[in-house]
């Protein structure tokens, strides 16, 4: 691991005179345990003329990033471009931060594979989305309404191809 300390004269602080902090690189097992902490990224994808970023939820799982979304246009972009990047952060305050960038391909799940995908995120983020007040939207059922029947939901993989990781602390 890599790790730089700067330190500024000109910093001013309360009830000191010097800043120091620590930048650094995350090892292989801290990747994976930022990974498996969150379950919001911000996923990157572009066509020829356009870079999209967007929130998405997913699961980290045998080495891969599980999600789902509506048809639409990061699905148009991706499926134009397979090459897309994941950013995964926790931020505890602007000195105090880990994040980490994926490049990997995506891959667009069908039958039993998207089922086990979609049971995966629902195992994982319904606990955390589940309050006495909120119906959850994650279900493996398919919506009874005839307004979202006609809404196809695509599950996806991406494949990791490289991580990268970072931290700030004081």
């Amino acid at each position: 691991m890599v790790v730089r300390i700067f330190e500024s004269k000109n910093m001013q602080l309360p009830h000191t005179q010097t800043a120091l902090v620590m930048i650094g690189f995350l090892n292989q097992q801290q990747i994976e345990y930022l990974l498996r902490s969150e379950v919001v990224g911000h996923l990157g994808c572009s066509s020829p003329d356009q870079v999209y970023v967007v929130p998405i939820t997913y699961v980290f799982d045998q080495n891969a990033i599980y999600a789902h979304t509506r048809e639409g246009q990061k699905v148009d972009m991706m499926r134009e471009n397979p090459r897309v990047c994941l950013e995964v952060s926790n931020i505890t305050s602007l000195s105090h931060w880990q994040s980490v960038i994926i490049q990997g391909s995506f891959i667009e799940l069908n039958g039993d594979e998207a089922e086990d995908a979609l049971q995966k995120i629902v195992n994982r983020v319904h606990p955390l989305a589940n309050t006495e007040t909120m119906v959850p939207r994650h279900s493996l059922q398919r919506p009874q309404s005839t307004t979202d029947q006609h809404v196809h939901l695509v599950v996806f993989k991406i494949a990791i191809h490289e991580t990268t990781g970072k931290f700030e602390k004081p």
